[in-house]
This record gives C-alpha cells, structure tokens and sequence, in this order.
C-alpha cells in the first residue's frame, strides 16, 4: 500500500484537478480477488486521507461485463484479461462476473517481454537495459499465428525476417520497422532482425511451457472455465459463443481469430 498511497499523494495531493474531492464520486478499479484487509485500507486512505464523497470499488472486468451485457442483453459471456501480469478466464452471467469459477494464467506482456528481450540479448544485441523498447518492438511487430504449426511450416521454407530500428533518440524517439523507402539517414541506425520471434513469443499465452510455466494454456483454460460454470449445456456453451478480450495482449493481431 506504501507505493499505491504514493501514486495517490501524486495524484490527489499535489494536482488535485481543482476539485473539491468532498463533492467528489471516485471509481476505482481493482483485481479481482482483492484481499479484503487490502479494500479496507484503500477506503480508509481515500475517505480519511483525502475526503471523497463515496466510493465505487470495481475491476475493469467487471465493468466490461455489466457494460456488454446491458449494451447487448446476451446474458452469458466469457471475459478474457490479459494484461501486463497475468490473464484471468472470467465466466460471466447476467453481467455478473463469476469470480469463484474464474482461472488465472500467470503469463502476460511482462514475461514476454522479459522473454523476448533476453533472447536477442543472447543472439543480436545488449538490450538488458532496453525493456521499454523491446516491449515497444513486441507490440509493433508480434501476432498471434492463426495455425501455429502451419505458420512454423510457411517460416522454415521462406525464412521471412524483418529488421526493426533502434532508437536512437535523435532521429527517431521509438523504434519502427524498416522500410525500403526509408530515409538515407537511418542507414546508421541499429537493427534488430525478426523472424520466428513474432508468432512464437505471442504463443507463449497458449503454451506457457514455451517459457518453462509450467501452467495449462489459454485454450485449456477456456474449456475447464466453461465446463466448470454449474451446467455446461445452461450457460458453458453460451459462453464461448460471446467471447469478450481485453487487456494490453488483446492489442496483439490474430487474437480474436485465433478464438
């Protein structure tokens, strides 16, 4: 809590918007399996601390749950979050999400990241220290292959590689891919080059042994989830009919095909 009432004297004690916070209603987003003592100290900092006018403590999940099922009236869904840390399986009925049946896979765009950068570490370049701009060459260049083995297949015969600039913060502040009508000038830039990187590293969600996690895939777990939600027939088969992803790894092309 020492770091997040950091981040709050930031943000509420030091800009405060020019808002009186007594007049003021705050929704805040939290996990899905907050520890209780953990809610309790949030509300006292927000109410003691800084005097808000009342509370709604929620996860984005949640919310995108109630906010689907009142814009669409289906009443059963299945959430995905995958995010910086984790990717939660959330069964969802009636806009409610089922937390008690939900299944968390501990692979999200941190260790992929951390995996992609140590890899070309070993191979290409030192960027132990170029976490930002390798998590930013991930989001530019990975996609989900919509038939694993058959995109394995299409790399082996024509090795398709594509090289990407390192910034250099002068003559470009992120990396981008190279193009063949790109300016005389980045000639002097550092490349990168990726080849099989770019479908294997976003796979890692389905198949986390990829990364040593010894944890079942995304695809496993969307079969217990449902399987698992009181009566498969009722409210399982529904679910992965009204699919719903978010999170930073939803922004990776070829998810949503790939379910």
């Amino acid at each position: 809590m020492d770091i997040q009432n950091e981040i709050w004297q930031d943000i509420f004690g030091r800009r405060q918007f020019g808002l009186d916070f007594s007049d003021t209603k705050l929704v805040l987003t939290d996990s899905n399996l907050t520890v209780p003592t953990i809610e309790t100290s949030v509300r006292e900092i927000l109410f003691e601390t800084y005097g808000f006018h009342s509370l709604q403590l929620a996860s984005a999940p949640g919310l995108v749950a109630e906010y689907y099922y009142e814009k669409t009236q289906i009443p059963h869904s299945l959430i995905i979050d995958s995010g910086h840390s984790f990717t939660h399986i959330l069964p969802c009925l009636s806009g409610k999400i089922c937390v008690e049946r939900s299944m968390r896979i501990d692979v999200g765009g941190k260790i992929m990241t951390n995996f992609l950068r140590d890899k070309l570490t070993y191979s290409q370049y030192d960027l132990r220290q170029e976490t930002k701009v390798v998590n930013e060459m991930k989001e530019d260049v990975c996609y989900f292959a919509k038939d694993f083995r058959q995109e394995m297949e299409i790399f082996k015969k024509n090795n398709p590689v594509i090289n990407y600039y390192l910034p250099d913060y002068n003559l470009i502040r992120r990396g981008q891919i190279k193009q063949s009508l790109d300016s005389e000038s980045f000639k002097d830039l550092s490349t990168i080059s990726l080849g099989v990187e770019r479908f294997v590293l976003p796979e890692t969600i389905f198949f986390p042994e990829i990364i040593d996690c010894d944890q079942i895939g995304l695809k496993e777990a969307i079969n217990r989830t449902c399987n698992g939600v009181f009566n498969y027939n009722l409210f399982g088969r529904y679910m992965l009919k009204n699919i719903i992803v978010f999170g930073g790894n939803a922004s990776i092309p070829g998810l949503k095909e790939r379910l």
